[in-house]
């Protein structure tokens, strides 16, 4: 999760803690250090607890842990919690909050330069095994959820994250370095694939992540809308991790950023000083939210996610039944799919996830391009297919009131699934 209109994602322990197996003798030592240790964690907490007891009334303290593993969720997760501190729910309390490994080291710096964040693996251990048996459930425990409705929270105030200045100027380094003249403009393109969680959290295996694939979709498809931006005279920079294939364009102001010149800092860098984000339900969509970038995200799935912010525009993938038949979004709802993440599901009811086009797409690029830049002119009956797309759910679902916009192209060329 997700930009994501999801349900709020539960706090459990860390897998590469809890379910990597042992490689080799030190882990082993570890895993019975932590064993024998366990009883004096358990002490360590009930005094740590008390001592919260002790000190509420002169100094609220709260204790959580940031969801450290995965990108989408260390963004989108500590800015919520962020922006509502800021919004007057917490500016009156101390929140300390435990990190393991962090998927971006980077955003996991900008945190902790506004709340503290104690990084030690033991911390992570003493919070798990002695001081969340303590707090969990009770006012001293910061969760830091998130869920459909916090868009609200997003608008209420400003990006929490900044850089300083040496970084800002190492950024605009890193562009000339790519071969981007000053001052021009960019646009971060990214899809998902399977590379990354196979190689960054291999605790899994590949069957076993597989229940995720239905989100992956083709960098190809995405080529003839950074060919279009860069007719415009726009850079695109393909972002990622780590990735199955190459971008190999030739258009000089497509940059394959994600093979040649990628860091967990420009990870984050790029995001939130680009024009807009053309992106898909991975992670990394939720790094230019943090900083008001505007998102166009294609391939948005399951069909209750959209993004979270007004002047964001997104279109969802369609569905197919085992005949190759569209299904109606309607059927999508009536079903309960539109709120499926795994991908077993579909499976499972023989119904399969299909990618936007190149032509869904190009379209959604050029229409958050020219919306940026006061040239989009609606047509009649756009603001009809909108509001037919949102009454598809029910009347208590954040998609009736998300303040971001379906593509309009996109509702046009589908009507039909309305």
């Amino acid at each position: 999760m997700v930009t994501l209109i999801q349900t709020p994602r539960q706090e459990t322990a860390p897998a590469t803690i809890a379910q990597k197996p042992a490689p080799s003798g030190r882990a082993a030592l570890r895993r019975a250090a932590l064993i024998v240790l366990k009883p004096l964690f358990l002490a360590a907490g009930a005094l740590l607890y008390g001592a919260m007891r002790i000190v509420e009334p002169w100094r609220k303290v709260r204790v959580g842990m940031l969801s450290y593993e995965r990108l989408g969720h260390l963004a989108i997760h500590s800015e919520i919690f962020l922006r509502k501190r800021v919004a007057g729910t917490g500016l009156d309390t101390t929140t300390i909050l435990v990190s393991g490994p962090a998927a971006n080291t980077q955003l996991l710096d900008m945190i902790a330069r506004e709340v503290p964040v104690l990084r030690s693996r033991w911390a992570l251990h003493l919070y798990f095994q002695g001081l969340r048996p303590f707090v969990e459930g009770t006012r001293f425990h910061e969760p830091l959820p998130c869920s459909g409705w916090d868009y609200h929270v997003l608008a209420a105030s400003g990006p929490q994250m900044k850089f300083r200045p040496d970084e800002d100027a190492r950024g605009r380094q890193a562009l000339r370095a790519m071969g981007l003249p000053p001052e021009a403009q960019f646009v971060c393109v990214h899809s998902r694939d399977k590379a990354y969680l196979d190689q960054a959290h291999p605790y899994f295996t590949r069957e076993q992540w597989a229940y995720h694939d239905y989100r992956d979709c083709d960098i190809a498809n995405y080529l003839p809308a950074a060919r279009a931006l860069s007719a415009k005279g726009l850079y695109a920079l393909r972002m990622g991790s780590i990735i199955e294939k190459q971008l190999g364009d030739g258009d000089p102001r497509i940059v394959d950023y994600a093979t040649r010149f990628r860091s967990d800092f420009l990870d984050i860098w790029l995001p939130a000083n680009c024009k807009f984000f053309l992106g898909c339900t991975a992670g990394l969509v939720n790094v230019p939210l943090l900083f008001n970038v505007p998102v166009a995200a294609a391939n948005y799935v399951p069909l209750g996610f959209a993004s979270f912010r007004a002047g964001d525009i997104f279109i969802p993938k369609t569905y197919r039944d085992a005949r190759g038949v569209e299904l109606p979004f309607r059927r999508i709802v009536e079903n309960g799919a539109w709120e499926w993440t795994d991908g077993r599901q579909f499976a499972q009811a023989n119904i399969e996830v299909v990618e936007n086009s190149t032509e869904d797409i190009s379209a959604l690029a050029d229409e958050m391009d020219a919306r940026l830049d006061g040239r989009w002119k609606p047509e009649p009956g756009d603001e009809k297919l909108q509001l037919r797309f949102r009454e598809l759910f029910p009347k208590d679902h954040p998609m009736r009131h998300f303040p971001s916009r379906v593509g309009a192209a996109f509702l046009r060329r589908h009507e039909g699934l309305l």
